[in-house]
């Protein structure tokens, strides 16, 4: 299971961040995923929330790039350590 999930983030940073094919969130992405985001005041279950929030990230930094830093995995968890950068243009 272990490579299939670090097959799966970097299937995530690598065709949805990168290549900008947010279409693949509803298939990379699980239903039930909780979206912990500071400035909502509840895990979200939405998918069209992630989509949402995706499509506004893009949007203010669209140059926005994800580096892979580390992918860690044990104890059925997995640890993505990452750099972003970007300009941001709102």
């Amino acid at each position: 299971m272990s490579a299939e999930n670090k097959a799966i983030v970097r299937r995530l940073y690598e065709e949805v961040w990168k290549q900008r094919r947010l279409e693949l969130v509803d298939e990379i992405i699980s239903p039930s995923h909780a979206l912990h985001d500071p400035n909502l005041t509840i895990p979200r279950l939405v998918l069209t929330l992630i989509n949402a929030k995706s499509r506004a990230f893009i949007s203010g930094i669209p140059d926005l790039h994800f580096t892979i830093e580390d992918i860690v995995d044990e104890k059925e968890k997995l640890a993505v350590a990452w750099t972003i950068s970007g300009t941001h243009t709102w």
